[in-house]
């Protein structure tokens, strides 16, 4: 890792043509060290780069990442893995650490904060737009993970 770092330091103190190309092909081989060292020390035995590994799991989160306003349940996630609903429950919780429900809601309220961040849609669009019914059960879930309100944490 050393000499690649030593790369960056070149490429960064002399701005030339195709210095951004550079560093940013030298990024791309130092994440793929960094993944690497993590399997290597067992840090991708758990946790959602594991789980998308896992053939199972794989297309289950890929739909819930791609589409978590839809509105999911254990039985048709379950489905989608191929498993019995036991199965399922006790294999994603193996390797995410968690159910498959706070993992939805974990990324709906992680997508929720950064339309709130990022956009001026209103708070009832936002909470809509990640699948909620409601502007108050969306608000409540928030203010329970983030510790403040949809409008304070856009305010923030």
């Amino acid at each position: 890792v050393q000499p690649l770092v030593s790369l960056f330091l070149q490429e960064a103190e002399k701005p030339e043509q195709g210095t951004k190309s550079v560093i940013d092909a030298l990024s791309n081989v130092l994440f793929i060290y960094i993944l690497r060292h993590a399997q290597q020390i067992g840090l991708l035995n758990q946790g959602l780069l594991a789980a998308l590994q896992d053939k199972r799991l794989n297309q289950v989160l890929e739909k819930i990442l791609f589409s978590p306003q839809l509105d999911w349940n254990i039985e048709q996630l379950a489905e989608l893995a191929s498993m019995s609903r036991a199965t399922f429950m006790r294999i994603f919780q193996q390797q995410l650490g968690m159910p498959p429900g706070k993992f939805l809601t974990q990324v709906r309220l992680e997508m929720a904060a950064v339309l709130l961040k990022n956009t001026q849609k209103t708070i009832l669009a936002i909470a809509l737009e990640v699948g909620y019914q409601s502007e108050a059960h969306f608000s409540k879930a928030f203010k329970a993970i983030y510790g403040l309100s949809p409008s304070q944490f856009r305010k923030t």
